[in-house]
């Protein structure tokens, strides 16, 4: 979930989606113990008007251990740069090690990229003790093509055009091919890898691309997307490939995960087809979003069962979850966010879940039209608009100071 940029996500089918996921049989959980549990926060550097510093400290006193953030393919690259196909790639690879450091002279990307946003978080935050979990090559977000017109780059045929609406702001495409788009998506994800590699900046985990299992909802309704190649299945495998090899070309140590969305009838399938490119199985789920009674975090935790049951070892990730505290005049509010952050805390680590990562820590102040379907958008954060921090806040914080105690204690809080 993300809305301008990234912000607005129109859920008009959503309720099918929950009841369909609802109808599905539970199944037993699992309780077995792996690795540590991550706990992180879904934020927008400096929204509001809010510090960076003053977002860290939040994290810091939520004791969270990951952050996710958008970090959008135009921040890098403007405007592309080059033009390259894979073979071109994999008979140079030298070009990562051009594209992760344009600054180095002999670079051919010198003066094309500007990594300046990016190394400013991923050194912050690995300063902080807290990892960056960057969300890399989000389709809504690519660079201008070649020549004098604003147009971002799209996988749809060479020379093609289409745009999109998004809270009223157009975005027009032009397609550039799939093949030159897979090679240039390999490019960025191996770049960014190899460039965020090692302390003081480094990147542990990816977040690569966004909800790809629901393309079809981002091109018929929300405006993400445009084009029939988003709703290609084996472009999109192929796709999530070139993103998790990209990764492992520019650090084999680093890891890839992406947020399936789980309000789709067909979700396990789509997570067992993109198992492989995926080094955790990554969930993404917002129960009660068209309602605000009764709490429907079980849809998540059950989720995390059914995904942990097929896993074949790998961790599974909630990547993606929150409950908004408002429209209080429609139901929503403060305690029953707590509530189903407690809830929904406990739930995936029971059956299993190794990541937690809460949807959002800021509240915002978006122009929701009066009576839209998008009404909550405003109100997931953590933290009001004036910088108080919600029940919620407190809600997670303890959730994770148990987590950790009963790690310490041997599974037994004290």
């Amino acid at each position: 979930m993300n809305l301008p940029g990234h912000a607005l996500k129109n859920f008009a089918l959503l309720a099918i989606f929950f009841l369909l996921s609802a109808a599905r049989g539970e199944e037993s959980s699992t309780t077995a113990k792996a690795d540590e549990v991550m706990f992180g926060v879904v934020f927008t550097p400096e929204v509001n008007g809010r510090s960076l510093e003053s977002q860290i400290q939040d994290m810091k006193d939520l004791g969270v251990n990951t952050a996710k953030f958008w970090l959008d393919w135009n921040w890098i690259e403007p405007r592309l740069a080059g033009d390259f196909r894979l073979e071109d790639l994999k008979a140079h690879p030298e070009l990562i090690d051009e594209y992760a450091f344009p600054e180095k002279p002999g670079s051919r990307f010198r003066g094309l990229l500007d990594y300046s946003k990016t190394d400013r978080l991923a050194r912050d935050f690995n300063a902080a003790g807290i990892s960056p979990l960057p969300l890399i090559a989000d389709a809504i977000a690519t660079p201008l093509a070649h020549g004098e017109k604003v147009e971002r780059i799209s996988p749809e045929p060479e020379g093609s055009f289409c745009s999109t609406t998004i809270a009223g702001q157009v975005n027009q495409y032009r397609g550039i091919g799939r093949e030159r788009y897979l090679a240039h998506i390999y490019l960025h994800a191996a770049g960014l890898a190899r460039r965020y590699s090692r302390p003081p900046m480094q990147v542990d985990w990816w977040n690569t691309e966004n909800e790809l299992n629901w393309t079809y909802i981002h091109t018929t309704i929300a405006g993400w997307r445009c084009g029939k190649t988003w709703t290609d299945q084996e472009f999109l495998t192929d796709l999530l490939r070139a993103l998790h090899d990209g990764i492992k070309a520019g650090n084999p140590q680093a890891a890839t995960t992406m947020n399936v969305n789980i309000h789709d009838p067909d979700w396990i399938s789509d997570l067992a087809r993109w198992a492989p490119e995926m080094d955790a199985l990554g969930l993404g789920s917002y129960p009660n979003y068209i309602f605000a009674w009764p709490l429907m975090d079980r849809l998540l935790t059950q989720a995390v069962s059914r995904a942990v049951a097929r896993s074949r070892g790998k961790p599974v990730f909630v990547l993606e979850t929150g409950y908004p505290s408002g429209p209080k005049e429609l139901g929503w509010n403060d305690n029953l966010q707590a509530h189903y952050i407690s809830k929904s805390v406990a739930g995936t680590i029971k059956n299993g879940g190794r990541a937690y990562i809460y949807f959002k820590l800021d509240d915002t102040d978006l122009a929701i039209p009066l009576g839209s379907l998008q009404k909550v958008e405003n109100h997931w954060g953590l933290v009001r608009l004036d910088g108080t921090r919600k029940p919620g806040f407190f809600a997670y914080q303890k959730a994770i100071a148990n987590y950790n105690s009963s790690v310490v204690h041997g599974g037994k809080d004290e």
